[in-house]
């Protein structure tokens, strides 16, 4: 496996030389404001492999690609129809649910109270979300707005020991726009 630093080194060269070009937007961290030559597209340049999980993590500062818990439109419609034992979170804020709406059945948990929620007890959990509080072992489906503060609570769950934690990718833009007449206001 070549060193990332190597691969920076290929890549850049093969770039200026006009051999291959980048398909990717840099990186949006200042610190890596590099190419990401394991993106590069090519016939003859030289192969960085890398991981799944490294691809992974590179995906989602793109997010072209979709991870392998992620569900679409058509899962989640179907797991309504089916009242299949889900608990769908919204984690946008409050406000934000209240002036859009959300999710037939789903419940909502801001991103920015996700961690401290599940460290209450049972009975302030349901005092304050107004359902109970899930086991670990649950299905749960996480959405947002367009699914990126999604994906940052299906990592939180997941380290708090949740086990079966997926995100709706299109999240609330696509349920919207397929659905505009399926929506539920917050109570």
């Amino acid at each position: 496996m070549a060193s990332f630093s190597r691969c920076l080194s290929i890549g850049r060269r093969a770039v200026t030389s006009g051999l291959v070009r980048s398909t990717v937007r840099l990186s949006s961290d200042a610190a890596r404001q590099t190419l990401q030559p394991w993106r590069l597209v090519a016939p003859t340049t030289a192969r960085c492999y890398t991981t799944k999980k490294r691809v992974m993590e590179r995906s989602e500062l793109t997010g072209e690609l979709y991870a392998p818990n992620d569900v679409d439109y058509e899962d989640v419609v179907q797991g309504l129809q089916q009242e299949e034992v889900k608990i769908y979170i919204d984690v946008r804020e409050f406000d934000e649910v209240h002036e859009t709406g959300k999710i037939p059945k789903s419940r909502v948990i801001p991103l920015s109270e996700l961690r401290t929620a599940f460290d209450l007890s049972e009975a302030d959990f349901q005092e304050k979300y107004g359902f109970s509080k899930p086991p670990k072992n649950t299905d749960i489906v996480l959405y947002c707005r367009s699914g990126r503060r999604s994906r940052t609570a299906a990592k939180w769950m997941t380290s708090m020991g949740f086990s079966d934690v997926k995100r709706y990718a299109g999240s609330w833009l696509d349920w919207s726009e397929k659905n505009p007449d399926k929506t539920e206001k917050l109570d």
